[in-house]
């Protein structure tokens, strides 16, 4: 174990045949001692073609949303890199990505001690979601701040 290392890790993956378009998404579950469990929802959107990796977009989400949760850069970029590599051995096993369902879900036990008096993020985030407004052109090509995609049309 790394001696920088704050975190255990866990990967489990459901696969099941898609009826009609494919879904994709990544579940975190942060495990901290005297708090509650967190939950994160991810889309999970992988590269089948270049890098055979997490797209850069869901990579960056990935480690905004761990940093949030107070969780260390260090320990996000090494949580999402060990992620990708699991979501890669995932779907190069199966035998037609475009037409299966992937839920990957990692079980993070954090020993971070200071992340014990962190806010709910995940709350936070909630209440962002209920609140979307309307975009403007002024809004074009400006980074939506739940989702972090890049706004194009408006």
């Amino acid at each position: 174990m790394d001696p920088n290392q704050d975190y255990a890790l866990s990967f489990e993956s459901e696969t099941h045949h898609a009826n009609s378009e494919a879904t994709r998404t990544i579940t975190i579950n942060i495990k901290r001692w005297h708090t509650n469990e967190d939950i994160i929802f991810i889309p999970l959107k992988f590269s089948t073609y270049d890098v055979g990796s997490l797209s850069d977009s869901t990579f960056t989400i990935m480690q905004y949303m761990l940093t949030c949760h107070d969780i260390s850069n260090y320990s996000s970029l090494r949580i999402t890199e060990k992620t990708s590599t699991y979501v890669y051995k995932t779907v190069t096993s199966l035998n037609s990505y475009e037409d299966t369902n992937v839920h990957i879900i990692l079980h993070l036990t954090d020993f971070n001690t200071p992340s014990v008096h962190k806010m709910a993020v995940h709350r936070a985030t909630s209440v962002l979601q209920s609140a979307r407004t309307v975009q403007t052109p002024k809004d074009e090509y400006e980074r939506c701040t739940i989702s972090m995609d890049i706004i194009i049309e408006v």
